[in-house]
């Protein structure tokens, strides 16, 4: 899985960066029930250091920080799907857009 990570952040790197975006979050990745879990944040953090490493023009803001404003402003990663709370996310955090996705098993992977 790692490998496959490593290759979705360097296409995500390329489009953030095509895009004109300067600094992105990565959110945790949920189940279709929309929980996170173990899995979820093991994917959204190794996205994160894959970003990082990518070295592009963009600033990846790093998880501890995130959760920390998403608790301040009473913000849960769910609700940052609605584009005005993404939009609220921006102002606080200075993001210029979010990374997230859902996690669907397949057999023996996801």
């Amino acid at each position: 899985m790692d490998k496959e990570l490593a290759s979705l952040a360097d296409k995500l790197a390329t489009l953030i960066k095509d895009n004109g975006k300067k600094k992105i979050a990565v959110l945790d990745f949920e189940d279709l029930q929309g929980r996170s879990n173990e899995l979820g944040k093991y994917i959204a953090e190794e996205l994160t250091v894959n970003l990082v490493m990518a070295k592009r023009e963009f600033a990846v803001l790093d998880r501890a920080n995130l959760n920390k404003i998403l608790k301040e402003h009473k913000l849960t990663a769910t609700g940052l799907i609605d584009p005005e709370n993404a939009k609220k996310l921006g102002m606080f955090a200075g993001v210029d857009a979010l990374v997230f996705g859902t996690m669907i098993p397949k057999g023996e992977s996801i």
